[in-house]
């Protein structure tokens, strides 16, 4: 298995055009990328910016769906959209006045298909960060934001302009993209993908978003179609938000809890 940290590389190299900037935190919604002005459907959203002290840092609403916090790629707290209280506490430079890096992680966890009367969550629904963020009750200006949709264009560049290091037994705890390659040498058949070991993320099978999984539950395993993989080779990516593992397991049947009995499984190194 090969990994690529997250912030020190895919923001620098995978999006292929500059990142959007505003003076403060845009939600996917009203992004104006791509050329159009859809903005951005689904997958992750990372906001950056530079901050020169620590302090108290605050939400002036909550952000949607889940965020994790980041300075200087070390994780300072995670919020759920259900949390109410949203303070942290950033701590301060090595130096006085040096620039640390501020970032916020965002998932998009899905969106409602309905309409409640009189509330309208259908079109209402905006994911992302969309208001101010504040240190020591001072608004956070000039935000660099990079949207990661994990479209297949996205997954394109990733794969083609990626710089892959070996992971080794090391347990990575920031969000990190893995990459890694497994042989079916006979017959192809539908399988199930175990993430058993990891903790939260995405994953892709040739090129492929197969869907989300975490450590939570309810169901433990991926459903993997017979249609998705190819004779001899298959590559499989992962994006890991918590933790890494040097393996995945494919099994004739789905692991539907947390418990389980012992089945026939294949380890994917």
């Amino acid at each position: 298995m090969k990994f690529v940290n997250c912030f020190s590389r895919i923001m620098k190299s995978y999006i292929p055009q500059s990142p959007v900037t505003s003076m403060k935190p845009t939600c996917m919604e009203e992004l104006v990328w791509k050329g159009n002005g859809y903005g951005q459907n689904f997958g992750y959203i990372y906001y950056s910016t530079n901050i020169t002290h620590g302090g108290n840092l605050n939400f002036t609403s909550t952000p949607t769906d889940r965020n994790e916090i980041f300075v200087d790629d070390a994780p300072v707290a995670t919020h759920d959209v259900h949390d109410t209280d949203l303070a942290v506490s950033i701590p301060s430079p090595p130096r006085n006045g040096q620039d640390m890096t501020l970032g916020i992680l965002v998932e998009n966890r899905g969106r409602v298909n309905y309409a409640m009367m009189p509330y309208n969550f259908l079109n209402e629904q905006r994911k992302g960060i969309n208001s101010d963020i504040l240190l020591d009750d001072q608004a956070i200006h000039n935000w660099s934001i990079y949207p990661l949709d994990f479209s297949k264009d996205f997954i394109k560049r990733v794969i083609d302009n990626g710089t892959w290091s070996s992971l080794g037994k090391s347990n990575r705890t920031t969000p990190t993209l893995y990459r890694g390659h497994f042989d079916i040498p006979g017959n192809l058949a539908d399988t199930f993908l175990w993430m058993k070991d990891w903790c939260k993320g995405v994953v892709v099978i040739n090129g492929f978003n197969l869907g989300r999984y975490w450590t939570i539950g309810p169901t433990m395993t991926l459903y993997l179609p017979e249609t998705l993989l190819k004779a001899h080779q298959n590559e499989i990516l992962i994006f890991d938000q918590h933790c890494s593992h040097t393996t995945v397991q494919l099994r004739k049947t789905p692991v539907l809890s947390k418990q389980t009995n012992r089945m026939t499984t294949r380890t994917i190194n």
